[in-house]
């Protein structure tokens, strides 16, 4: 084999793996890995902050947020590259609550959702995904 052709599969080798990671980005859908939950005020109505992270890949064109805590719901719907929002609470956040992320994606084909539960509790801090 020549010194020529050993570069030019080298390139080649090069080229592909870039287009390999460049491919793995924009078509696998990026995961909901960490949601933060924070209470901002106990006004009427209380206002509770949540914001959450992604791994690597494709974001999701838009995320429903839904709170549960104590019988009271809320929702939020927000859309591309946001990853916070704050939702109104008809009661103060005490205890634990629910927090359910929907995930909608559209890379190739019909769109699909993905769904991320996660059940925090105040008092101990943690977060159990469920």
């Amino acid at each position: 084999m020549s010194l020529d052709a050993l570069v030019m599969r080298c390139w080649f080798l090069w080229w592909g793996m870039v287009a390999l990671v460049l491919a793995r980005k924009s078509l696998v859908p990026a995961r909901i890995i960490g949601v933060d939950c924070a209470y901002l005020c106990g006004g009427n109505p209380s206002l509770v902050h949540l914001r959450w992270i992604y791994s690597e890949g494709l974001r999701p064109r838009s995320v429903i947020v839904d709170l549960v805590h104590s019988g009271d719901r809320s929702s939020a719907t927000v859309g591309y590259g946001v990853c916070a929002a704050v939702l109104p609470l008809a009661t103060p956040l005490e205890g634990t609550c629910e927090v359910c992320l929907s995930a909608t994606y559209r890379s190739v084909g019909p769109a699909y959702t993905l769904t991320t539960c996660v059940r925090i509790d105040d008092h101990t801090g943690s977060r159990q995904c469920f």
